[in-house]
């Protein structure tokens, strides 16, 4: 019996979208939002997140080294920022800290870009390159050759 009873309701659901769909001026008011407030909306959640990263940064964060200790020789990364530590020990700094790690995020920012562009077979190619040399230093962090 609920079998049947849940047919019913999903016939008289269908019925009245179709209804809906052909009088789309009888659409609820309430579910249609414009454009502008939904901008709006995204710029007032981005300026309170960047509101909230400010706070937040304003308070002291120890890195659990006093400043009286003698710092260590080498002090290691979590594994998942090991290929940028492993580039930083053997690189110029501006290279290796800024230069290709930027260069990596604006590549894959540029990904869909590139995907409507050229051909998506290149596009994977190249995603799987980048892909390829993050593993690769990160596993030579992880084995430090």
């Amino acid at each position: 019996m609920t079998g049947r009873r849940h047919l019913d309701t999903n016939l008289a659901e269908f019925r009245q979208l179709k209804n809906i769909l052909k009088r789309p001026e009888q659409l609820e008011r309430s579910r249609l939002i414009p454009i502008e407030e939904l901008q709006v909306r995204e710029y007032i959640a981005a300026f309170a997140a960047l509101a909230v990263l400010v706070f937040i940064s304003s308070f002291p964060l120890s890195l659990g080294i006093p400043p009286q200790a003698p710092l260590p020789g080498h002090i290691q990364a979590p594994w998942m920022f090991g290929g940028i530590q492993w580039l930083l020990l053997r690189l110029p700094v501006v290279l290796a800290g800024w230069i290709i790690p930027g260069a990596s995020f604006v590549f894959l920012l540029s990904l869909p870009w590139w995907a409507s562009t050229i051909a998506g077979r290149w596009v994977r190619i190249g995603f799987a390159a980048f892909a390829l040399f993050w593993l690769g230093i990160t596993l030579a962090y992880v084995f430090q050759v």
